[in-house]
């Protein structure tokens, strides 16, 4: 009796290498889009132009969005118009900051006419695309914080003048402990105007 034998195709070794190679490069191609998608979905854009209070760029500020435990947890740096843009993982982050350090007065480095403060924004909800606009110049709006009450809303915050700060003279207004014990820096409620904004309407 003979037996009949089946001849299967012989399969080069170098075309078995080949298309194991590509089945890898593709499921490595396909986890790798995958992963981009996920991170495009995690991620937002804060962007914004950084100015003076007359609408003047201020180009090299340092921009830092800090953690809240105040730690930094993002930073740039505004370009030569102003603006900047940084890609950060959704969620809530404790504030803005942003400065030119060579200004600050406690650097002592420029003459007070180009001192200028420095820029906070608080309670930062990173949930879509933001745009932030820090205007600073010889005013900072520092520890700001709302409270509701009820039907209403209490903001509370703490407005320092650079005008107020020179008076003191070089050796408090380059030392912070000093500043802090010695230096009334504060301005008065009746010398500025606060407008609120929520949900963009005033």
């Amino acid at each position: 009796m003979s037996k009949s034998r089946h001849k299967g195709k012989r399969i080069h070794p170098d075309n078995q290498i080949m298309k194991l190679t590509i089945f890898y490069t593709l499921l490595l191609f396909g986890t790798t889009l995958a992963c981009f998608s996920q991170e495009q979905e995690e991620t937002i854009t804060i962007s914004g132009k950084v100015t003076d209070f007359n609408g003047a760029s201020i180009d090299s500020a340092f921009i830092q969005l800090k953690h809240s435990n105040f730690s930094e947890a993002y930073h740039t740096f505004s370009d030569a118009q102003g603006n900047y843009h940084l890609t950060v993982k959704k969620g809530r982050y404790l504030a803005m900051y942003v400065i030119r350090i060579k200004e600050y007065p406690r650097s002592n480095a420029v003459p007070d006419e180009d001192q200028r403060l420095e820029f906070w924004a608080w309670n930062i909800i990173a949930d879509k695309d933001l745009v932030i606009n820090p205007r600073y110049d010889r005013l900072e709006l520092y520890g700001v914080n709302i409270f509701q009450i009820e039907r209403a809303y209490m903001i509370y915050v703490r407005p320092m003048s650079l005008g107020k700060l020179q008076t003191y003279g070089k050796e408090i207004s380059t030392d912070k402990a000093k500043t802090e014990k010695i230096a009334d820096i504060s301005v008065k409620p009746e010398n500025f105007k606060v407008q609120v904004f929520a949900n963009e309407r005033p």
